[in-house]
C-alpha cells in the first residue's frame, strides 16, 4: 500500500496521499486518493460495501495530473452507488499487483447517520478516528509504552485527546489513554485511572506487538452544538447521559448570556464540556428537546478485536464496528463468562431502550441468560414462551444497550472483529 501511494513505509504517521472521504450538501460522498504516476504494474480499485461482507468494484474515477509527478484520483457520488446512500456506506483502496503478484487493502472508511428524534433515545459510535501514528511496541515501564520511532510525542496534537490500540497478539483489542503531558520521544505515557485504559497495568502481550494511536471522539465534535438546541437549564436544553460508576453522567447544551457549550449537570463551574471524550465502546442517551435532526457519523472501521470491560451490575455499551450483532456474536456465552440461572433475578441481562425501536415508547425490553434444564440461552423476560434470543440481532451499531453483569466484573470481556 505504501509502494502504491507514494508514502514511507518505515514510518508510521498518516499521509495525505492515503484514501479518504469528503462529505458535502445533501449527503454528497467522494473517495479521493493521491498516487505517483510512474508506478508499473499496480491496478488501483475502490471497493464499496454496505454490510462490510460483500464489496463491489466501482469505476470510472476522474483522475487529475497534479503536475509534480503525482495525481488525484476521485469517486464522486458514492451516495448514489448500488447499495449505498447518504444514511450509510463503506469504502476501500485495494491496490493489485503484477510482479510481484499481490494484494493490499487501505482501512475501511464509513459513514452512516443517526436519526436523532424528539424524546429519548439511545446512540453509539462504532467508527474510530483516523490513525496518528501505526508502530510496533518495542517494550514497557510500569507506567508507558515504549516505541522505536522518537518523534511520536511531539507529532500528536496537545490539544486532542489519544489512546493507543493493541491492534495484534494476545493483548489485542486493549486500549490505553495516552498523557501526552508526559510522553516524550518514543515513550508514550499511559493514564491507567482513565476509564478509556482497559487493564489496570499492561497484559502480557503487549511488548513487540502491533498498535495505533488514535484520536478519541469528542462531544463538542460528535454533537456539533450549531446543531442542537441550548436552553437555560437541562430541562430546557438538549440533553446527553453517559452511564459511569456512580450512575447517570448528564450533559446539557447551556446557552445563556456568555454561555454557549456543552456543560456537566451540576457543575457550578460550568466548564466546557466540548472535549470530554466519548470512549470506545460507550453508549449514550440523547435527550432531544427540538425537532428531529440528523448527525452524521464518518470514520475508519475498527480492524482487530475488542476488549469492553464490563463492571458488576450496568453497563451503557455501544458497538466496536458498525455491524448489527446477536448474543452470541459478541461473545455473549457461559464460555465467555456470562452467567446464566433459573430466573433474571441470578442471571447476566442485557436491556433495549424501547425508543430505540419506536419513537416515543419509553422502558425496557429485558432480555436475561437462562440457564435451566434444556432451557439455555438467551431469552425475554416475561415473554411465557421462553423465546431463544442467541441468535436475535439485538445489538445495533446505531443504538446502546444496557449489559447487567449479575455477581461479578468481566474485566477482559473480548468481542471479535466481526467482518
Amino acid at each position: 500500500m505504501e509502494y502504491g501511494l507514494g508514502m514511507d513505509p518505515a514510518s508510521g504517521a498518516p499521509s495525505s496521499n492515503e484514501l479518504g472521504l469528503t462529505f458535502g450538501n445533501g449527503g454528497a460522498t467522494s473517495a479521493t486518493f493521491t498516487r505517483p504516476t510512474d508506478r508499473i504494474g499496480l491496478t488501483y480499485v475502490l471497493e464499496i460495501s454496505s454490510d462490510l461482507q460483500t464489496w463491489t468494484e466501482l469505476g470510472s474515477p476522474a483522475v487529475t495530473n497534479n503536475g509534480d509527478g503525482t495525481e488525484t484520483v476521485e469517486f464522486a457520488g458514492l451516495q448514489n452507488a448500488p447499495g449505498l446512500s447518504s444514511d450509510l456506506g463503506f469504502a476501500r483502496l485495494r491496490i493489485d499487483s503484477s510482479n510481484p503478484v499481490g494484494t493490499a487493502y487501505s482501512p475501511v472508511h464509513g459513514w452512516y447517520e443517526l436519526q436523532i428524534k424528539t424524546g429519548h433515545q439511545s446512540f453509539g459510535i462504532s467508527l474510530v478516528k483516523p490513525v496518528a501514528h501505526a508502530a510496533t511496541v518495542t517494550g514497557t515501564t510500569a507506567t508507558s509504552l515504549l516505541f522505536v520511532e522518537n518523534t511520536i510525542a511531539a507529532s500528536l496534537d496537545p490539544q486532542q485527546k489519544y489512546y493507543v490500540e493493541i491492534t495484534s497478539g494476545t493483548a489485542e483489542g486493549h486500549r490505553f489513554a495516552v498523557d501526552l503531558a508526559n510522553s516524550s520521544g518514543g515513550q508514550i505515557a499511559i493514564d491507567f485511572d482513565d476509564r478509556t485504559t482497559t487493564a489496570s497495568s499492561f497484559p502480557s502481550g503487549v511488548s513487540q506487538a502491533k498498535a495505533v494511536i488514535r484520536p478519541q471522539h469528542l462531544l463538542g465534535e460528535a454533537f456539533d452544538k450549531t446543531q442542537f438546541q441550548g436552553g437555560t437549564s437541562s430541562s430546557l436544553a438538549d440533553r446527553i447521559l453517559f452511564f459511569g460508576d456512580d450512575g447517570y453522567e448528564s450533559y446539557y447544551y447551556l446557552k445563556f448570556n456568555a454561555f454557549d457549550q456543552w456543560v456537566r449537570g451540576g457543575d457550578s463551574n460550568l466548564e466546557d464540556q466540548h472535549n470530554l471524550p466519548i470512549r470506545p465502546g460507550e453508549g449514550c442517551f440523547f435527550i432531544r428537546r427540538g425537532p428531529d435532526r440528523i448527525v452524521k457519523i464518518t470514520g475508519e472501521v475498527r480492524a482487530n478485536a475488542f476488549i469492553q470491560p464490563l463492571r458488576q451490575g450496568y453497563n451503557l455499551v455501544a458497538e466496536p464496528t458498525p455491524i448489527i450483532r446477536s448474543p452470541v456474536q459478541r461473545n455473549m456465552t457461559p464460555a465467555n463468562g456470562f452467567v446464566g440461572g433459573p430466573n433474571s433475578n441470578s442471571s447476566d441481562q442485557f436491556t433495549i431502550w424501547k425508543g430505540d425501536l419506536v419513537q416515543g415508547e419509553e422502558g425496557f425490553n429485558v432480555f436475561y441468560r437462562i440457564s435451566h434444564n434444556a432451557f439455555q440461552y438467551w431469552t425475554e423476560l416475561g415473554n411465557n414462551t421462553i423465546p431463544n434470543e442467541n441468535d436475535s440481532l439485538h445489538f445495533h451499531f446505531r443504538n446502546a444497550v444496557f449489559i447487567n453483569r449479575f455477581n461479578a466484573p468481566l474485566p477482559g470481556y473480548r468481542i471479535d472483529k466481526g467482518w
